[in-house]
């Protein structure tokens, strides 16, 4: 059995840290009881409080970075739709949109 849930992402290069919605934050087993802390986030037009956890590995597409910060907040009306922001990204030296092929490519080294 694995503890891996296939969720759409929205990449989103100004957002400093992922946002998992709480029902899939939920279903891979992290809530209240275990968050790292809570903090105060600015979103738009507001600020709002989330629980911190961190993810042994996330993957997008085929990149998988390891230790992965993310806040636990329902950002869309889709309850299944994750924010990836820098908290994934930085992990990476590149990252290059491929529209032709309907991709995003993240990449380590030079």
């Amino acid at each position: 059995m694995t503890n891996e849930i296939h969720v759409d992402a929205l990449i989103v290069t100004g957002a400093t840290m992922c946002v998992v919605p709480p029902s899939i934050a939920s279903a891979v087993g992290f809530g209240s009881h275990n968050r790292l802390r809570q903090r105060d986030v600015n979103v738009v037009g507001d600020q709002v409080k989330m629980d911190m956890h961190r993810l042994d590995y996330m993957k997008v597409g085929s990149a998988k970075a390891y230790g992965v910060s993310f806040g636990v907040y329902s950002t869309f009306s889709e309850p299944r739709i994750t924010l990836v922001g820098l908290t994934f990204i930085q992990k990476f030296t590149t990252f290059t949109l491929d529209h032709a092929g309907k991709r995003v490519v993240f990449r380590l080294g030079s």
